[in-house]
């Protein structure tokens, strides 16, 4: 039998409830099915925004989220979740995100994500 990474056996070999998260990834809602990661600047300087990279997540739940990577003593911390959406179809598998600057007439980079309704484009506002 597998356990997910919160279950842990009690001292009688019985399965406990999940153990949740402390601290900082507390606030941070419980994502299912995480299959696409990317790392990049989403919002951009030129655009407004702080100019750090972002990480962006497709879940087989169809969530797509955007959460603010936050450098405490040179270690990547998660920081405030920026945006959240639930899309109409699953977003893809491994590379199923890219952050780029693919259209020359949108300022900064777009957010391209692969689903199993297409291909969806966001783009900083």
């Amino acid at each position: 039998m597998r356990r997910s990474s919160w279950d842990v056996p009690d001292t009688e070999g019985r399965r406990s409830s999940p153990v949740r998260p402390a601290g900082q990834q507390a606030t941070h809602p419980k994502l299912f099915g995480i299959c696409a990661l990317a790392v990049g600047d989403v919002d951009g300087a030129t655009q407004g925004g702080d100019g750090d990279a972002e990480l962006v997540i497709g879940t087989l739940n169809s969530d797509l989220v955007v959460i603010d990577l936050v450098v405490l003593s040179g270690v990547p911390t998660l920081g405030a979740t920026r945006f959240w959406k639930v899309l109409d179809s699953s977003v893809g598998g491994c590379d199923a995100i890219r952050i780029d600057d693919l259209d020359p007439v949108v300022p900064g980079n777009e957010v391209y994500v692969a689903t199993s309704g297409g291909l969806r484009r966001f783009v900083q506002q």
